[in-house]
């Protein structure tokens, strides 16, 4: 009779064993799947966000370049890609967003993971006043010849800054193509809209980064 208890009691400690490890990979299972969940939310809120944001963009950009008459209004914007042996970031750029006329052909596919430094004097034209360049008086550079491979006449190049206004993030580039429309640019009024429209890019970029990280 004891031992019968005990083989009882063994089996029954068995059957318990058993019933934890099921209920803990039922636990663990369902975790997994809570956590799956919430990423699927949270990316397919970051989609949907993303979208909207584009859309704003495009639209901007739109309006940017029919009221300054040219022929590509696009946006760059910086990011990291490799690392130099010492572990500092190299520096590089992509475009994101263009907005251009019927008879310029679309690059934003072809300008993606560009280094920047052989690119650096187009931050330099951003950080300095505002200025309509002629590529003819442009030195011999990978910016000239990235723009004469263009069609383009002249551009400007605006700096977009973090909010605390230290960084450069990115930059527009103002390109047009069409030599009438190169003699009947009104510098003033180019400025004037410039600023309006890069403050609106500045800021939904930058709240786009804030939302990113806040989800």
């Amino acid at each position: 009779m004891q031992e019968l208890f005990h083989k009882l009691g063994e089996h029954i400690g068995y059957v318990i064993i058993a019933t934890i490890t099921v209920i803990i990979i039922w636990i663990k299972d369902l975790i997994k799947k809570f956590i799956e969940r919430k990423k699927r939310q949270k990316d397919h809120s970051i989609s949907h966000k993303n979208i909207k944001i584009h859309s704003e963009l495009d639209e901007i950009l739109t309006e940017f370049r029919l009221l300054t008459d040219s022929a590509r209004i696009s946006i760059i914007q910086f990011h990291n890609g490799e690392y130099f042996y010492n572990g500092s970031p190299i520096l590089k750029f992509s475009m994101t967003h263009e907005s251009r006329t019927r008879g310029m052909s679309s690059i934003i596919e072809k300008i993606q993971g560009y280094y920047l430094s052989p690119y650096y004097n187009i931050v330099e034209f951003a950080e300095n006043d505002f200025e309509i360049h002629d590529i003819k008086d442009l030195k011999e550079s990978n910016l000239k010849g990235f723009l004469h491979s263009n069609n383009t006449l002249c551009f400007a190049v605006l700096a977009i800054k973090c909010h605390k206004n230290i960084n450069i993030i990115g930059l527009v580039l103002i390109e047009w193509a069409s030599a009438i429309k190169q003699q009947s640019i009104n510098k003033v009024e180019i400025q004037k809209t410039s600023e309006k429209y890069i403050s609106l890019i500045k800021n939904i970029l930058n709240n786009k980064k804030i939302t990113e990280n806040n989800l």
